[in-house]
Protein backbone atom coordinates (compact mmCIF):
# COMPACT_ATOMS: atom_id res chain seq x y z
CA UNK A 1 0.00 0.00 0.00
CA UNK A 2 1.50 3.66 -1.12
CA UNK A 3 2.31 6.04 1.57
CA UNK A 4 0.34 8.68 2.40
CA UNK A 5 3.35 11.09 1.13
CA UNK A 6 3.61 9.11 -2.14
CA UNK A 7 -0.41 9.38 -2.52
CA UNK A 8 0.06 13.07 -2.01
CA UNK A 9 3.67 13.37 -4.58
CA UNK A 10 2.02 11.40 -7.35
CA UNK A 11 -1.29 13.40 -7.36
CA UNK A 12 0.57 17.03 -7.49
CA UNK A 13 3.06 15.44 -10.08
CA UNK A 14 0.07 14.45 -12.35
CA UNK A 15 -1.63 18.09 -11.56
CA UNK A 16 1.67 19.17 -12.82
CA UNK A 17 1.65 17.30 -15.66
CA UNK A 18 -1.31 18.84 -16.93
CA UNK A 19 -3.60 17.04 -15.66
CA UNK A 20 -6.29 17.22 -13.09
CA UNK A 21 -9.06 15.79 -11.40
CA UNK A 22 -8.05 12.22 -11.34
CA UNK A 23 -6.76 10.20 -8.34
CA UNK A 24 -3.62 8.22 -9.85
CA UNK A 25 -4.35 6.10 -6.16
CA UNK A 26 -7.36 4.91 -6.89
CA UNK A 27 -6.83 3.91 -10.69
CA UNK A 28 -3.87 1.75 -9.49
CA UNK A 29 -5.97 -0.33 -6.69
CA UNK A 30 -8.92 -0.06 -9.21
CA UNK A 31 -6.88 -2.15 -11.69
CA UNK A 32 -5.09 -4.05 -8.82
CA UNK A 33 -8.81 -5.60 -7.92
CA UNK A 34 -9.26 -6.53 -11.72
CA UNK A 35 -5.99 -7.94 -11.67
CA UNK A 36 -6.89 -10.44 -8.49
CA UNK A 37 -9.99 -11.03 -9.52
CA UNK A 38 -8.08 -13.19 -12.31
CA UNK A 39 -9.11 -14.12 -15.92
CA UNK A 40 -12.34 -14.51 -16.72
CA UNK A 41 -13.35 -18.37 -16.90
CA UNK A 42 -15.67 -19.77 -19.72
CA UNK A 43 -17.04 -21.98 -17.02
CA UNK A 44 -19.00 -19.64 -14.75
CA UNK A 45 -18.14 -16.34 -16.11
CA UNK A 46 -16.52 -15.24 -13.27
CA UNK A 47 -12.80 -13.12 -13.22
CA UNK A 48 -12.00 -9.69 -13.29
CA UNK A 49 -10.26 -9.09 -16.92
CA UNK A 50 -10.16 -10.64 -20.26
CA UNK A 51 -6.98 -11.52 -22.08
CA UNK A 52 -6.37 -9.50 -25.28
CA UNK A 53 -2.07 -10.23 -26.19
CA UNK A 54 1.29 -9.16 -25.59
CA UNK A 55 2.43 -5.65 -26.56
CA UNK A 56 4.93 -5.36 -29.09
CA UNK A 57 5.35 -1.83 -28.66
CA UNK A 58 3.96 1.63 -26.98
CA UNK A 59 4.43 4.91 -28.33
CA UNK A 60 4.42 8.21 -26.74
CA UNK A 61 5.02 12.49 -27.87
CA UNK A 62 8.34 13.71 -26.96
CA UNK A 63 7.54 16.79 -24.78
CA UNK A 64 9.70 18.99 -23.36
CA UNK A 65 9.58 17.77 -19.83
CA UNK A 66 11.16 14.96 -21.46
CA UNK A 67 15.21 14.86 -20.57
CA UNK A 68 16.47 11.86 -23.07
CA UNK A 69 20.36 10.88 -23.98
CA UNK A 70 21.27 12.24 -27.44
CA UNK A 71 20.36 8.67 -29.10
CA UNK A 72 16.90 9.16 -28.44
CA UNK A 73 16.50 13.02 -29.40
CA UNK A 74 18.58 12.34 -32.29
CA UNK A 75 15.98 9.66 -33.63
CA UNK A 76 12.87 11.52 -32.32
CA UNK A 77 14.16 14.51 -34.49
CA UNK A 78 14.52 12.32 -37.45
CA UNK A 79 11.10 10.96 -36.80
CA UNK A 80 8.48 14.91 -36.77
CA UNK A 81 5.64 14.35 -38.25
CA UNK A 82 4.82 10.68 -37.57
CA UNK A 83 3.43 9.05 -34.52
CA UNK A 84 6.44 9.27 -31.21
CA UNK A 85 9.11 7.56 -30.10
CA UNK A 86 8.50 3.42 -28.79
CA UNK A 87 8.84 1.02 -25.88
CA UNK A 88 9.36 -1.61 -27.88
CA UNK A 89 9.30 -5.59 -27.12
CA UNK A 90 9.65 -6.57 -30.89
CA UNK A 91 7.87 -9.66 -31.35
CA UNK A 92 9.54 -12.11 -29.14
CA UNK A 93 6.58 -12.70 -26.68
CA UNK A 94 8.19 -10.80 -24.28
CA UNK A 95 6.39 -7.80 -24.08
CA UNK A 96 3.76 -6.91 -21.41
CA UNK A 97 0.18 -9.06 -21.28
CA UNK A 98 -2.54 -7.18 -21.76
CA UNK A 99 -6.09 -7.44 -20.95
CA UNK A 100 -9.36 -5.47 -21.24
CA UNK A 101 -11.62 -5.31 -17.42
CA UNK A 102 -14.87 -6.85 -17.26
CA UNK A 103 -16.43 -4.03 -17.66
CA UNK A 104 -14.23 -2.66 -20.97
CA UNK A 105 -13.16 0.73 -19.31
CA UNK A 106 -9.64 -0.47 -18.70
CA UNK A 107 -7.10 -1.48 -19.88
CA UNK A 108 -4.57 -4.10 -17.92
CA UNK A 109 -0.94 -5.33 -17.70
CA UNK A 110 -1.77 -8.23 -16.25
CA UNK A 111 2.33 -9.78 -16.16
CA UNK A 112 5.51 -7.94 -14.77
CA UNK A 113 7.18 -6.11 -17.45
CA UNK A 114 10.61 -7.64 -18.94
CA UNK A 115 13.36 -4.98 -20.18
CA UNK A 116 12.82 -3.44 -23.85
CA UNK A 117 14.22 -5.75 -26.62
CA UNK A 118 17.78 -4.57 -27.43
CA UNK A 119 18.25 -1.85 -30.53
CA UNK A 120 21.38 -1.51 -32.78
CA UNK A 121 23.05 1.52 -32.02
CA UNK A 122 22.18 4.36 -33.54
CA UNK A 123 25.36 5.88 -33.78
CA UNK A 124 26.90 3.00 -35.70
CA UNK A 125 28.43 4.03 -39.32
CA UNK A 126 28.70 1.18 -41.63
CA UNK A 127 32.59 0.50 -41.91
CA UNK A 128 32.99 -2.70 -44.18
CA UNK A 129 33.47 -1.60 -47.87
CA UNK A 130 34.38 -2.43 -51.07
CA UNK A 131 35.38 -0.84 -54.44
CA UNK A 132 33.26 -2.21 -56.90
CA UNK A 133 33.62 -0.45 -60.65
CA UNK A 134 35.91 2.51 -58.74
CA UNK A 135 33.04 3.36 -56.26
CA UNK A 136 33.42 2.11 -53.05
CA UNK A 137 30.31 0.41 -51.85
CA UNK A 138 28.96 -1.28 -48.47
CA UNK A 139 29.76 -4.99 -48.53
CA UNK A 140 26.37 -5.19 -46.71
CA UNK A 141 24.20 -3.77 -49.61
CA UNK A 142 25.79 -6.42 -51.91
CA UNK A 143 23.70 -9.87 -51.79
CA UNK A 144 25.42 -12.60 -50.06
CA UNK A 145 24.83 -15.24 -52.96
CA UNK A 146 26.47 -12.44 -55.46
CA UNK A 147 29.69 -11.81 -53.53
CA UNK A 148 31.32 -14.93 -54.73
CA UNK A 149 33.62 -13.81 -57.42
CA UNK A 150 31.72 -10.76 -57.94
CA UNK A 151 33.41 -8.56 -61.14
CA UNK A 152 34.02 -5.28 -62.34
CA UNK A 153 32.97 -4.01 -65.17
CA UNK A 154 36.48 -4.56 -66.76
CA UNK A 155 36.45 -8.10 -65.95
CA UNK A 156 39.03 -8.38 -63.19
CA UNK A 157 37.20 -9.62 -59.21
CA UNK A 158 36.01 -7.26 -56.95
CA UNK A 159 38.51 -7.79 -53.63
CA UNK A 160 37.02 -8.26 -50.28
CA UNK A 161 33.81 -9.53 -50.61
CA UNK A 162 34.85 -12.28 -48.36
CA UNK A 163 36.05 -10.27 -45.26
CA UNK A 164 33.61 -10.16 -42.51
CA UNK A 165 31.20 -7.24 -41.95
CA UNK A 166 31.17 -4.78 -38.87
CA UNK A 167 27.63 -4.86 -37.51
CA UNK A 168 26.31 -2.62 -35.20
CA UNK A 169 26.79 -3.06 -31.46
CA UNK A 170 23.10 -3.57 -29.65
CA UNK A 171 21.58 -1.55 -26.98
CA UNK A 172 20.17 -1.90 -24.40
CA UNK A 173 17.20 0.61 -23.91
CA UNK A 174 16.62 1.34 -20.52
CA UNK A 175 12.78 2.74 -19.21
CA UNK A 176 14.39 5.81 -17.81
CA UNK A 177 15.61 6.92 -21.44
CA UNK A 178 11.95 7.26 -22.51
CA UNK A 179 10.13 8.41 -19.26
CA UNK A 180 9.20 12.25 -18.46
CA UNK A 181 9.72 12.49 -14.71
CA UNK A 182 9.29 10.09 -12.03
CA UNK A 183 6.92 10.37 -9.15
CA UNK A 184 7.99 8.02 -5.97
CA UNK A 185 8.73 4.54 -7.74
CA UNK A 186 6.78 4.97 -10.65
CA UNK A 187 8.59 6.11 -14.35
CA UNK A 188 5.71 8.07 -16.14
CA UNK A 189 5.77 7.80 -20.45
CA UNK A 190 3.58 9.71 -22.26
CA UNK A 191 1.27 11.27 -23.45
CA UNK A 192 1.08 8.07 -25.51
CA UNK A 193 -0.35 8.06 -29.01
CA UNK A 194 -0.98 4.05 -30.26
CA UNK A 195 0.58 0.84 -29.03
CA UNK A 196 0.48 -2.22 -30.65
CA UNK A 197 -0.88 -5.71 -29.73
CA UNK A 198 0.10 -9.36 -31.02
CA UNK A 199 -3.30 -11.07 -30.36
CA UNK A 200 -3.38 -14.07 -28.09
CA UNK A 201 -4.32 -17.37 -29.89
CA UNK A 202 -4.32 -16.56 -33.47
CA UNK A 203 -1.84 -14.86 -35.89
CA UNK A 204 -3.04 -11.21 -36.01
CA UNK A 205 -2.23 -7.67 -34.65
CA UNK A 206 -4.70 -5.17 -33.21
CA UNK A 207 -3.63 -1.76 -32.82
CA UNK A 208 -4.71 0.24 -29.82
CA UNK A 209 -5.46 4.48 -30.17
CA UNK A 210 -5.25 6.49 -26.98
CA UNK A 211 -5.83 10.40 -26.05
CA UNK A 212 -7.21 12.29 -24.06
CA UNK A 213 -10.35 12.23 -22.58
CA UNK A 214 -10.33 16.22 -22.66
CA UNK A 215 -8.81 16.86 -19.23
CA UNK A 216 -6.35 13.95 -18.78
CA UNK A 217 -3.18 12.72 -21.34
CA UNK A 218 -2.92 8.54 -21.30
CA UNK A 219 0.21 8.02 -19.64
CA UNK A 220 2.21 4.41 -18.62
CA UNK A 221 3.18 4.60 -15.05
CA UNK A 222 6.02 1.99 -14.82
CA UNK A 223 7.25 0.81 -11.32
CA UNK A 224 11.11 -1.09 -12.80
CA UNK A 225 11.88 -2.59 -9.22
CA UNK A 226 7.93 -4.77 -9.21
CA UNK A 227 7.84 -4.27 -13.25
CA UNK A 228 4.11 -3.47 -12.69
CA UNK A 229 2.61 -0.77 -14.75
CA UNK A 230 -0.51 0.82 -15.46
CA UNK A 231 -2.34 3.03 -17.74
CA UNK A 232 -3.43 6.29 -16.32
CA UNK A 233 -5.39 9.31 -17.69
CA UNK A 234 -6.95 9.60 -21.22
CA UNK A 235 -9.02 6.96 -23.08
CA UNK A 236 -8.42 4.13 -25.65
CA UNK A 237 -9.73 2.37 -28.20
CA UNK A 238 -8.74 -0.37 -30.69
CA UNK A 239 -8.64 -0.67 -34.75
CA UNK A 240 -9.74 -3.64 -36.55
CA UNK A 241 -7.81 -6.92 -36.24
CA UNK A 242 -5.19 -6.57 -39.49
CA UNK A 243 -2.13 -8.59 -40.91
Amino acid sequence: MATAVHTATRQQAWRGSRNSGIDVDAIIERHRDYIRAGEITKQNGQGGYSILGRMVEVRYELTEEHRPPKWLRDQADSMKGKLGLALDWGTTGKGPLLAQSRNEKALLIVSPIEPLAPVPDPEFTQQTFVTWNDNKIPLISIPPDMRKGLKNSDGSIVEGTDQPIKRPLLREPKFMDHCRGNVGPYLIVGPLTEGLIKLKGIYGLMKVFFQSDGVNAPALWLDPESAEGYFVGGKFNFSEQYR
